[in-house]
């Protein structure tokens, strides 16, 4: 796996952390997403400095510190510090239209459409887009407004079957897009190579009804269905105790934002199946990529992207990956 490298506050090398512990959770939206932590021993002597970075060269584990959590009761006798991952120190930037406009409009080959971001984002002294051709070609991309930057990086890739590369090389973290890899096509996990947690949801919402601008009866409504698929559309398919209902209120909104909201929230209404996985092989999978997991006892297959990833790399190099996913499954 490689060492545990720690920096001072100008990121240059001082050391590496031998019996230090790293935790690191990245690859979600949320704010308290995409963060680590390292342990380390009092008695150890060695201190982090605020925004030192921490690493491991070659990989995407690390990012930079940003907080102290002490603690002097003898039993516990260590130091943790906190911090953004690399992803992380992404998302705390936000891609903003250009004065004038609506939203922020890209085109061109992806590792170039990610190095122009990069310098938007005034994120160019760390990151680094790679020169390579990445054969993928973004034509006309719309970032939602006002969208944190590593969320919105992943989104464009993943409208075009792409994802986010990240590695430290020791001076930048390079960055590149790849295609997505769907390992379920070929290799549906076997449920003995891992612990699986899964969650099903046999009744998500799935009749919207969308309140947009106006009073009383003269208020815009449009009604949005999903079907047993999970497929959006303005035509009712499941009726009676099948149907499952939810208002969604967007006071300002016209029909036709209405519609793109409506359909885009009753969407993310049917990813309502979830699953964490474990691996006891040294297998391991990209944020995007799709995987299928199997569950022999209640026959339910999952086949979904991998949303999240926890590690955990312990004083001795022993390294855990566990998985968290979103998404619909079958039996």
């Amino acid at each position: 796996m490689g060492c545990l490298v720690y920096t001072d506050e100008n990121h240059i090398d001082i050391g590496v952390l031998q019996s230090a512990s790293l935790d690191l959770d990245y690859g979600g939206d949320e704010e308290t997403d995409n963060t680590f932590q390292v342990t380390i021993d009092r008695s150890d002597n060695i201190r982090l400095e605020p925004f030192s970075y921490v690493y491991i060269e070659g990989t995407e584990y690390g990012g930079m510190v940003v907080g102290l959590d002490s603690d002097t009761d003898p039993s516990i006798n260590a130091l943790f510090y906190n911090g953004l991952t690399w992803h992380g120190l992404l998302n705390v930037k936000i891609i903003e239209p250009d004065a004038g406009q609506d939203h922020l409009v890209v085109s061109g080959e992806a590792n170039s459409v990610i190095s122009s971001l990069f310098a938007r984002l005034d994120l160019s002294e760390v990151f680094r887009a790679s020169e390579k051709n990445s054969g993928i070609s973004i034509s006309n991309y719309q970032f939602d407004r006002y969208i944190e930057g590593y969320t919105g990086i992943k989104k464009m890739l993943a409208s075009y079957g792409a994802k986010l590369k990240l590695e430290y090389d020791g001076a930048h973290v390079v960055a590149w897009a790849e295609p997505i890899v769907d390992y379920s096509e070929y290799d549906t996990m076997d449920p003995y190579k891992m612990a699986l947690r899964m969650q099903k949801n046999y009744l998500p919402v799935n009749h919207l009804v969308c309140l947009g601008t106006g009073e009383l009866d003269e208020r815009i409504v449009v009604h949005l269905y999903a079907d047993a698929k999970g497929s959006v559309s303005q035509t009712q398919s499941l009726f009676g105790l099948m149907e499952r209902a939810l208002k969604y209120d967007y006071t300002s909104a016209d029909r036709e934002t209405l519609i793109e909201d409506g359909t885009e929230k009753l969407l993310e209404l049917q990813a309502c199946d979830a699953s964490e996985m474990n691996l006891f092989d040294d297998s391991e999978y990209d944020i995007g990529d799709i995987v299928g997991s199997y569950d022999p006892d209640t026959g339910i297959l999952l086949i979904t992207s991998i949303a999240s990833k926890i590690v955990s790399i312990d004083s001795e190099d022993n390294i855990v990956i566990e998985y968290q996913n979103t998404g619909r499954s079958d039996t």
